[in-house]
């Protein structure tokens, strides 16, 4: 039954339509908490960057009649995301003649946006704004006090941060959360800069440190307000995080994950005091034969109650996957980590020289019952099911609108294996897939990509869905659709 056969519906008040519509919003707009132990906060639930998926549903929901509409454009726009000038300068425009419209944006994220000049103007019309997100490279003295007055303004949340210029602005961070900070190993400035800054109030969500022997010298000192996650890179022998990281956990009591990550799968080894990575280790190379898949990151995360970092439970685990056996891991993977709910996969080359059939590759992850994320690279010229392509027929009725590339192809081939392996994992809720090639042969050839996202339903056949915003397809200009 449509909506406009629906009086019943049409008829409630409209303080229950706005509790219903915003239910919805929030089921399908808002990601879930990153760690089960921990109770849910507001930035958790509402200032990430979502898929906006359902707002295309409440956009066809406003065209049905004017009384949804004025229900629905809150919703529309309580979350606006500008990905180029043009649309902000517009954006802008239309809060200049329309402050009602203007009251209507809480959370405002700009992507790459070169924003400063229109931000300098914009922002004193969004009175209800409440989350900003942008580059680190947009903050100027002037654009910080304007965010600094701003009344509603609680947080503005910076990407890609270079310490050194953020604290060169001589003023206070009231309201800055630094999304993600790399400190390097020679660079002992960056240190100083971090401190600078969190003496002037920023928080921080993200901590990595690449080759950071040192850190614990001084730096595991430091207390980050707000941190939630901090990687290591295991590219040094022996760094002795027993001797600063529990520490340092039990001080951050936000801090929720933390990520080891060994790039070339050579330094697990040498770091026997690692959790997790020595026992999985051990596990791949007891099968007989072993099985050829390399350890390239893990994640722990936060329990209740813990004594040392044994006690924090993997969930996340990437894997370098050299051959068809590899993918047997995830057996070992289910004893090792039984709450593991984020896999990345890496299968070794473009191409394989003997290929994996779907049916091979997917009945492992019947053993992964906790999976929720699938991150899968290179996988299209490693699978085949048997020499046939059912996914051809869907794809004749898309090429025309996609192109002519091989990735029109990769990408109604992915999606038609990734359905198979949700099949397996009954907890599994979203794909994201990477791939390359070329098309043509010899000098030539033309390189493509592939980036797509896709969303298992929740029915019987767990079929899947295109999450908005994807498939990206990038490809030689002969391959483009015709005009």
């Amino acid at each position: 039954m449509s909506l406009q056969e629906s009086p019943q519906l049409l008829g409630l008040p409209v303080e229950l339509l706005l509790i219903m519509l915003d239910d919805l919003f929030e089921i399908h707009c808002s990601p879930p908490p990153k760690n089960p132990y921990l109770p849910a906060s507001d930035s958790a639930n509402c200032h990430r960057s979502t898929s906006f998926r359902f707002i295309c549903y409440l956009r066809s929901l406003s065209t049905v009649s004017r009384r949804l509409r004025q229900l629905c454009l809150p919703l529309i726009f309580r979350t606006t995301r500008c990905t180029d000038l043009t649309r902000l300068q517009q954006l802008s425009a239309e809060c200049t003649r329309n402050p009602n419209f203007a009251r209507l944006i809480r959370h405002l994220d700009l992507g790459e946006v070169d924003a400063r000049d229109v931000l300098l103007d914009l922002l004193p019309r969004l009175i209800s704004l409440t989350w900003l997100e942008l580059e680190a490279s947009q903050l100027d003295a002037r654009l910080l006090e304007t965010m600094n007055s701003h009344a509603s303004l609680d947080t503005v949340a910076v990407r890609d941060v270079h310490l050194n210029a953020l604290a060169a602005l001589q003023l206070p961070f009231p309201k800055i959360i630094v999304r993600k900070t790399h400190l390097n190993r020679e660079l002992k400035h960056e240190s100083e800069a971090l401190r600078a800054v969190v003496t002037r109030g920023a928080k921080f969500e993200h901590l990595i440190l690449h080759d950071r022997r040192d850190f614990g010298n001084g730096g595991a000192s430091l207390l980050l307000p707000g941190l939630e996650q901090v990687d290591v890179e295991m590219c040094c022998p022996i760094i002795s995080i027993e001797t600063w990281l529990p520490n340092f956990a039990q001080r951050h009591t936000s801090l929720n994950t933390i990520k080891f990550f060994d790039e070339y799968g050579m330094f697990w080894r040498e770091n026997p005091n690692i959790p997790f990575a020595p026992q999985f280790i051990d596990a791949l190379r007891r099968e007989t034969p072993p099985l050829d898949a390399e350890l390239r990151s893990f994640s722990l995360a936060r329990v209740a109650s813990w004594t040392s970092l044994n006690d924090w439970e993997p969930t996340q685990l990437g894997l370098l996957l050299r051959s068809q056996s590899g993918i047997s891991a995830l057996s070992a993977a289910s004893v090792l980590a039984p709450r593991l709910s984020s896999l990345d996969l890496v299968l070794h080359g473009t191409y394989a020289t003997t290929p994996i059939h779907i049916d091979d590759f997917a009945e492992p992850f019947r053993y992964v019952t906790a999976l929720r994320t699938l991150h899968l690279t290179n996988a299209y010229g490693h699978l085949h099911v048997g020499g046939r392509a059912p996914w051809l027929a869907p794809q004749r009725a898309a090429k025309p609108a996609l192109g002519t590339s091989e990735c029109v192809t990769a990408h109604h081939a992915m999606m038609w294996y990734m359905a198979r392996v949700a099949q397996q994992a009954p907890s599994l809720d979203l794909i994201h897939v990477t791939d390359s090639g070329y098309d043509g042969k010899g000098r030539y050839r033309h390189p493509w990509t592939l980036r797509a996202s896709y969303r298992v339903r929740n029915n019987a056949v767990r079929d899947l869905e295109v999450v908005g915003g994807t498939p990206a397809l990038v490809m030689d200009p002969r391959y483009l659709p015709k005009s």
